[in-house]
């Protein structure tokens, strides 16, 4: 349920972005203190992209630190100028600030969710065309336009087929319950 508020939040968050408008919003920097306003300039810079792509995970998590820094400061400084956080996150510093808010949040959420989604799909094909292959007749069209269904595996018996689909069911839980594991743990 916490992986679905998660997911919810985050598609909520990233539609916002979609739709938002460019907004352009004037601070007058010497109405707040200096910290506030290297903050704003230092954000200002990102969204101009003066500043370097982090080159390692280690780097890249203090950007999304300094970006939940950047936006207690940006809304410290919304606050004092009594612009709305909705105009702030309208404009492209504050969508690369909540980017980056939403990607600390849930970032590791939206990895499993993804790499499960994508495992259990895969796996799922393979099982079904495994079954497919040694369970279901394959349809034969004969010249008399009648069809005849002709399997395409002959088992011994018929304990081994019953083998072979009790195997395939096993496969086909035990992945799905691995499957949601990941995504759900």
């Amino acid at each position: 349920m916490k992986t679905l508020g998660f997911a919810l939040v985050f598609l909520i968050a990233f539609s916002y972005l979609a739709v938002a408008e460019s907004t352009q919003v004037v601070i007058d920097l010497n109405k707040i203190t200096p910290e506030e306003a290297q903050a704003v300039m230092q954000a200002k810079q990102s969204a101009e992209g003066k500043l370097a792509v982090p080159k390692t995970v280690d780097e890249a998590e203090k950007w999304a630190n300094t970006g939940m820094n950047i936006a207690k400061a940006l809304g410290a400084a919304c606050k004092e100028l009594s612009i709305g956080v909705n105009e702030f996150a309208r404009t492209p510093v504050g969508q690369l600030t909540t980017l980056l808010i939403v990607w600390k949040v849930i970032g590791h959420e939206l990895v499993n969710i993804i790499g499960g989604s994508i495992a259990w799909i895969f796996i799922t094909l393979v099982v079904f065309s495994s079954y497919r292959y040694f369970h279901m007749s394959l349809k034969m069209k004969k010249a008399d336009k009648t069809v005849e269904f002709v399997p395409r595996y002959t088992f011994k018996n018929e304990d081994y087929k019953m083998g072979s689909i009790a195997i395939h069911a096993v496969i086909f839980v035990v992945f799905t319950g691995v499957c949601m594991l990941i995504v759900f743990h």
